[in-house]
């Protein structure tokens, strides 16, 4: 019994990585809404949304910023990014964005709140550091 359960332990650590959440080209880089002032990639004041190829990443806000930890997936069918927030690695929250690809906009649900925009393809690994991811 011993011997079955650290074959299973064994076969999730090679196998997890493996499955963790991809996410298509067209969502990775730097998501931020047009007031949002940004230095390089960071976000010192508005909304960004930082989001790696492996679904890794960062919610920011504020003046002074600060973020989240997150990682994301997203369903094609519906255009629905899902939200796993993390604190120490550990899921402390959900939440949910659209991505609507006619446009290139991701929105968080409220028609009042504006539009996030990719204003980067890609997440320098400078900012990467400074987001602690």
């Amino acid at each position: 019994m011993l011997r079955k359960i650290f074959v299973v332990l064994a076969v999730l650590c090679f196998v997890g990585p493996a499955m963790s959440a991809s996410l298509p080209k067209g969502l990775v880089g730097v998501w931020a809404t047009d007031k949002s002032v940004l230095r390089g990639q960071l976000l010192l004041e508005g909304e960004a949304l930082y989001l790696g190829p492996d679904g890794v990443g960062a919610i920011a806000g504020g003046a002074p910023a600060r973020g989240v930890k997150v990682l994301a997936s997203f369903e094609p069918t519906t255009g629905t990014i899902s939200f796993d927030v993390l604190e120490h690695e550990t899921v402390v929250g959900h939440g949910a964005a659209v991505y609507d690809a006619r446009n290139a906009s991701v929105s968080f649900g409220d028609p009042a709140h504006p539009l996030f925009h990719r204003r980067f393809e890609e997440i320098a690994p400078e900012t990467l550091k400074a987001l602690g991811l």
